[in-house]
Parts: structure tokens; sequence; C-alpha cells
């Protein structure tokens, strides 16, 4: 069958809308794979640093149980979980004021 030139400007015009809707399809996908790519980078450099400051409480807290045992036992001191209870909590607030600050 042969199309006559409105015809075949009018299917041109359907292929053109078409591969407009798909652009914005696209766009949207690639903006929610970088917020998504954002996120995870965020997330994994407040993990490395969490665990930065555990492995820094784990040094910090060995020399404070040897010290700890040759003080006599009325002196109170740090036990490492609370050490690393307080470090956690100060890392969240800085990172939630981080966030939020982006």
């Amino acid at each position: 069958m042969v199309k006559t030139k409105q015809e075949k400007i009018a299917s041109i015009q359907e292929q053109i809308q078409q591969l407009k809707n798909q652009e914005k399809q696209l766009l949207l996908t690639d903006e929610h794979f970088k917020t998504f790519l954002e996120k995870t980078v965020l997330t994994d450099q407040s993990r490395r640093i969490l665990d930065g400051l555990t492995a820094q409480n784990a040094a910090v807290a060995a020399p404070i149980r040897t010290s700890a045992a040759a003080q006599s036992a009325a002196t109170p001191t740090a036990k490492p979980s609370d050490v690393g209870r307080v470090l956690r909590t100060l890392f969240l607030l800085q990172a939630k004021t981080y966030l939020s600050a982006c």
C-alpha cells in the first residue's frame, strides 16, 4: 500500500513523539540512578568512618583495660562499649547534620 505524504509525515511525527517520551523516561531513570549512587557513596563513606572510629576505639580501649586492671577497683573507668556508643552517637549526629546540609 502506498502511503501519501501526509501519512508519512504523521508516522514520522508519531515516531518523534515516541522518542521524546523514551528520552524523558531515560532522563528520569538516570536521575534515579544518580541519586541511588550518591546515597550509596554516602552510606559507604559513613560505614568507613564508623569502622575507623570503631578501630580507634578498640585501639584506645585495649590500654584502658590494661591500665584499669592495674588501678584499684574503686576508680571508675569507661567501658569500651560505652566509649563506642558515645563515638557512634557523635558520628550519627555529625552525619545527620552533614546530610541535612546537602
